[in-house]
């Protein structure tokens, strides 16, 4: 199938995050803002985020949209950063001891990891496509979804970058 046609396919079955309808298969998953949704980096279409899984069902849904999970969630990370001082958010290290990666995939405060969520639940929406093609690299090329930053060029990356190092700088000084 052509990107076009799974990308299509994404929008047509996307849904919020309560309502994800997801098989017990490998594929590919996209993350929307929904119409009224503001927000400072935007794609057409309102497309975020794409992610692929080796089960549709059980994967990065709960990751991504479960509070505490920050430390495991480049999406949620990077929103997070993002939203951080419209929501008074601080960032703390994602678990005890000292190293590296608990502080660069840092995670908010209990109550800063419960606005992401809520934040999200009402803002997002979830597209699912099974398929055991290796496609996410070229989707993500193909349609830029504004909160990937590797496999495209993003005009955004920069800043984006430079916000989540607020926030694991902070969560290195904790």
């Amino acid at each position: 199938m052509e990107l076009k046609a799974i990308y299509e396919a994404l929008k047509k079955s996307k849904s919020s995050f309560e309502h994800l309808e997801a098989i017990h298969s490998p594929g590919v998953y996209a993350v929307f803002l929904k119409s009224q949704t503001t927000f400072p980096f935007k794609n057409i279409d309102g497309l975020i985020y794409i992610g692929s899984t080796s089960n549709l069902a059980q994967r990065q849904f709960n990751t991504h949209f479960e509070t505490g999970s920050s430390g495991f969630s480049t999406l949620r990370r990077s929103i997070g950063a993002i939203l951080k001082k419209e929501f008074n958010l601080s960032a703390i290290p994602r678990s005890n001891g000292s190293s590296e990666t608990n502080y660069k995939n840092y995670k908010f405060t209990e109550i800063g990891e419960e606005k992401i969520t809520t934040w999200m639940t009402k803002n997002l929406e979830v597209g699912v496509y099974a398929t055991d093609l290796d496609v996410e690299k070229n989707l993500i090329a193909c349609f830029k979804p504004v909160l990937c930053l590797k496999d495209w060029n993003n005009p955004d990356r920069e800043q984006i970058k430079k916000l989540r190092e607020i926030c694991a700088d902070e969560a290195k000084n904790i």
